[in-house]
């Protein structure tokens, strides 16, 4: 049944959006200087869209274009032990930059040389470490708890100390990462025992580098082990034994940090506990977070799933990496994997070559596919070295002065800039959940969004009905979501996405809640309906309500009011189905005896 004006006939409706220009209509200078700002994972993807892209994605003008471009460079850190008569731990540290030392026709090699600017002696390099612009930020201590901030400006050399946090902290146990283009500093404390287990609570600090101030962002509850950290997607991952944490900014306090247990992807969709491995070393290339697990080797995380995956080549095949990994990182958009061996003379180690495996990274469809393009020695390092650290800030040609550079995005054009009959066409097409976030940006838009002009403008479009019909027992729901068909069963959520390869198209997992502070537990209850509304999964769970299904998180969680209360809901029978843009519930009560025939009826 639709909703329709008597005397007009109802407009056509597609909820197609319109095909895209294609590119085919621009030059190819204007493609190419497109092309030149999409990362090199994405190529193989778009060389399947046309002949012309993929001559395109492989031609030198694209290469010297994107030359061309401000980009990062790889400094190396190596932190070397001295020998000293009183016995105490001495270090010292030594940097160079990964760079090209020849080139051929058919070859190109690769090594560490010294850093054109050199930089001064300082003991807090090896503290933890994030990188932000051209500036190399160490943060805290590195066997002591210490409040202390140094940055390192590499295109000066200059070293100099900034504002003091206010808890004191030390590498490895502070997790640090970049959201917006701010310092997230996370943990770093020694640990307390509780409920049989070991945790730190302790106050999240942002740094703001435009600034230059820090402030705090609630405590929050972290594990003790040491951790590998790194920012993905507007969040900070922190990888440790056999558990990966994520914490989110734009969650609300006591809901920021959510521990996983690490598990990986196996055949046939199945997860499988990530056992017996350590961690290496972590990296991001192109948004996307990579691990390096001793002995399992190289992989990387899926963020839709919340599951660990092996890197493999574009055959499917594992790639033949090493059992270990000293460092990791992003060159050019490929992956660089550094690690150190003994050279031996006769049977006394002297030295340690410095070896490198550049890999390049292509997206096929979900899949992040491999192939190692090169793979050398880089540097011969005395044997006392211990640890490579290696970070990415921003670097420019000689020649060329320093353009100026921003973490943050462009924004986006003003709303204001439109005419209200334009911006009331647009809010008519966005779904009605999003109108309580809209109402915040401005005054304006608070007052269109109440307008009964867009009411009007929302009746237009054909919409759909909403038919019931009842049926006694229901044994797995089911609803498409983000192009993938959720089925919901007793105890356990699959998700089945076609998009995927043969065999790993199906995930099952254990149905789980998300609690305060951000502890998943088991949800061990009847599902008695799901439904889908504005492109979200939600589904009444037998005692428990209405919840939602987080499918970044893969969590189920309660629907709340914006009090942030539960809302007050039956406990059993129900059915659900979206309607004009809001949550239907359908509930069925008990209504009384009939007398002729012993029947009971109930009201719905």
């Amino acid at each position: 049944m639709s909703n329709s004006n008597a005397v007009e006939p109802p407009k056509k409706y597609t909820t197609h959006p319109p095909p895209p220009h294609s590119l085919s209509s621009l030059p190819d200078d204007i493609v190419l200087s497109c092309l030149a700002r999409v990362p090199r994972s994405y190529h193989l993807n778009i060389s399947w869209v046309s002949k012309h892209l993929k001559a395109l994605v492989r031609s030198p003008e694209l290469n010297l274009l994107r030359s061309t471009l401000p980009k990062s460079s790889l400094h190396v850190c190596f932190e070397e032990e001295e020998d000293h008569e009183d016995d105490e731990n001495h270090s010292s540290f030594h940097w160079f930059t990964l760079k090209e030392t020849s080139t051929t026709a058919t070859t190109t090699e690769y090594g560490l040389v010294p850093n054109p600017t050199p930089f001064p002696p300082h003991p807090k390099y090896g503290s933890s470490t994030v990188a932000v612009g051209s500036k190399i930020f160490f943060i805290g201590g590195f066997t002591e708890p210490s409040k202390d901030l140094w940055i390192l400006d590499t295109r000066s050399g200059n070293m100099t100390q900034g504002p003091s946090m206010t808890v004191a902290r030390k590498q490895p146990k502070a997790a640090v990462g970049v959201i917006d283009g701010k310092i997230y500093v996370i943990g770093g404390r020694d640990f307390s025992f509780s409920n049989g287990r070991f945790h730190e609570e302790v106050q999240v600090e942002v740094f703001d580098p435009e600034s230059e101030t820090w402030e705090l962002a609630g405590q929050e509850r972290v594990r003790k082990f040491s951790r590998c950290s790194a920012s993905v997607e507007g969040k900070v991952f922190m990888v440790e034994y056999t558990r990966t944490s994520v914490y989110n900014p734009r969650e609300g306090e006591g809901e920021r940090m959510v521990h996983m247990v690490s598990k990986t992807l196996a055949e046939g969709g199945r997860k499988d506990r990530l056992k017996n491995v350590t961690v290496g070393c972590v990296c991001v290339v192109e948004d996307v977070l990579f691990a390096f697990f001793n002995p399992t080797g190289l992989m990387w995380f899926d963020t839709k799933l919340y599951v660990w995956r092996k890197l493999v080549g574009r055959d499917g095949k594992e790639l033949p990496f090493i059992l270990r990994a000293d460092a990791m990182g992003e060159y050019e958009g490929r992956l660089v994997v550094l690690y150190m061996l003994a050279e031996k003379e006769v049977h006394n180690p002297v030295a340690k070559s410095v070896r490198c495996i550049f890999v390049s990274l292509d997206r096929a469809g979900d899949m992040i596919c491999g192939t190692i393009d090169w793979s050398g020695i880089v540097a011969t390092v005395p044997f006392l070295t211990s640890s490579i650290n290696a970070t990415m800030p921003l670097s420019y040609d000689a020649d060329e002065p320093p353009k100026k550079y921003s973490t943050h995005p462009l924004p986006p054009p003003s709303l204001s800039s439109l005419p209200d009959d334009i911006v009331l066409r647009c809010l008519a097409l966005v779904p009605r959940s999003y109108h309580l976030s809209l109402s915040w940006v401005s005054k304006n838009l608070r007052s269109l969004v109440r307008s009964p002009e867009l009411r009007g403008l929302r009746s237009i479009p054909q919409k759909s009905s909403l038919n019931a019909c009842f049926q006694e027992y229901v044994s797995r729901c089911g609803a498409s979501v983000e192009g993938k068909l959720y089925m919901v069963e007793y105890e356990e959520t699959s998700v089945y996405n076609p998009r995927e390869c043969e065999g790993e198209r199906m995930v099952h997992m254990v149905s789980q809640r998300l609690e305060k502070g951000g502890r998943k537990d088991r949800l061990n209850d009847t599902v008695d309906c799901v439904c889908v509304v504005d492109d979200v999964l939600f589904a009444f769970v037998r005692w428990n309500g209405i919840m939602w299904f987080d499918t970044k998180l893969s969590v189920w969680r309660r629907l709340v009011g914006r009090d942030g209360k539960q809302l007050p809901f039956v406990l059993h029978e129900t059915a659900m189905a979206e309607h004009d843009g809001r949550l239907e519930v359908l509930w069925d009560g008990l209504r009384g005896e009939n007398e002729v025939d012993n029947t009971y009826t109930k009201n719905v």
